[in-house]
């Protein structure tokens, strides 16, 4: 009798080891969001976070605004011992992505400055 027990515990104990794994896998792939970005040197779209920089280009405009090369155009073309080493998007002239970050300065003084005078107009 108490066999029967310890297999029916053990069976129940693989099938939720089993469920918890799927669970956690189909959180994985519905949380991840995978952005994706233009080649500079082929032009295909990949994942942005597997993205390489050329160094001229990454010290003149950023990390953010500068030209990205899928790893496949980078370990076979860019990297190459005998290959030219410049951006190959600043060699085709290819425009630089715009900052998100980077946002218009507003100017509050004159409205602040109107607001404050209103504000005195009505105390008198």
């Amino acid at each position: 009798m108490r066999s029967l027990r310890k297999r029916k515990s053990l069976k129940k104990k693989r099938v939720t080891k089993k469920a918890r794994g799927r669970v956690r896998s189909s959180r994985r792939a519905r949380g991840s969001s995978t952005t994706m970005e233009d080649c500079c040197m082929c032009g295909s779209k990949f994942v942005k976070k597997t993205a390489m920089i050329p160094q001229e280009c990454l010290i003149k405009y950023g990390k953010i605004r500068a030209h990205k090369v899928c790893p496949r155009c980078w370990w076979g073309e860019f990297a190459k011992e005998g290959a030219s080493h410049k951006c190959p998007g600043c060699q085709k002239g290819l425009p630089v992505a715009k900052d998100v970050n980077a946002g218009k300065v507003v100017d509050l003084t004159e409205d602040i400055i109107e607001a404050v005078e209103d504000e005195i107009e009505e105390e008198i």
